[in-house]
């Protein structure tokens, strides 16, 4: 498949502008005045992290396969790509891991199983404003459930990520797709990795708006 040239144009723009939203987000987030000393930890320690690492990822995958590239990737540059989207799957999903565990910590809640540590666990929505559960259940949820924790457990637990061949018939050879799955028997969602992990990261930096406006409300959070 081939971008139109005005996919290419968009997926240009928005590709430059994970820096500046980045490096705006750099300059705001040390002002948070975090209680915590566990939360602080997730905080700059896992979250801040995690982030810088889905930039380099983004970047990384953006300088191998630019939108607009023709040329047949080789193999070393597809292994390449394959491990820097797997990379930034973990990082998202570890991202809002992190996001829940401030949380979890900022508002000193109890959790009776650990191991439930996500915004669906009822322990924790009912400390939660409902702009937060509404914004959760309404942009978020499904994301999270069928694309986010569905690829991760994937690439942890069964099969890794990885960029399937199509076949150019008008030239008879394998093409690489600009398309990232995981198992064929478990009949996995193909996405389009260049609009994907930009979305993402976009994704991440709004949940991350949200938890720190629920920690930080404004006297109208309801």
């Amino acid at each position: 498949m081939d971008f139109s040239q005005e996919q290419i144009n968009q997926l240009k723009e928005d590709f430059k502008y994970v820096h500046f939203l980045y490096c705006d987000k750099m300059q705001e987030y040390p002002e948070l005045n975090l209680k915590n000393e566990l939360s602080k930890e997730y905080f700059f320690h896992g979250f801040l992290r995690r982030l810088k690492t889905l930039k380099k990822c983004i970047e990384n995958i953006y300088t191998i396969y630019p939108p607009d590239r023709t040329q047949i990737l080789k193999d070393d540059e597809k292994i390449d790509l394959e491990i820097y989207l797997q990379s930034f799957i973990v990082n998202v999903f570890g991202c809002v891991d992190n996001l829940t565990r401030i949380l979890v910590e900022e508002k000193s809640i109890q959790l009776s199983n650990l191991n439930q540590l996500h915004f669906e666990n009822e322990e924790i929505k009912k400390n939660l404003s409902c702009n937060f559960k509404q914004y959760w259940g309404d942009n978020l949820k499904k994301w999270y459930e069928e694309y986010c924790k569905n690829y991760r457990h994937a690439l942890g637990h069964r099969i890794p990520l990885y960029i399937p061949h199509g076949f150019d018939k008008e030239k008879n050879m394998k093409h690489i797709l600009p398309l990232m799955k995981h198992s064929y028997s478990e009949n996995s969602k193909a996405v389009i990795f260049h609009a994907q992990v930009l979305t993402d990261f976009n994704t991440v930096i709004e949940l991350a708006d949200k938890v720190f406006e629920e920690l930080f409300p404004s006297p109208n959070t309801k």
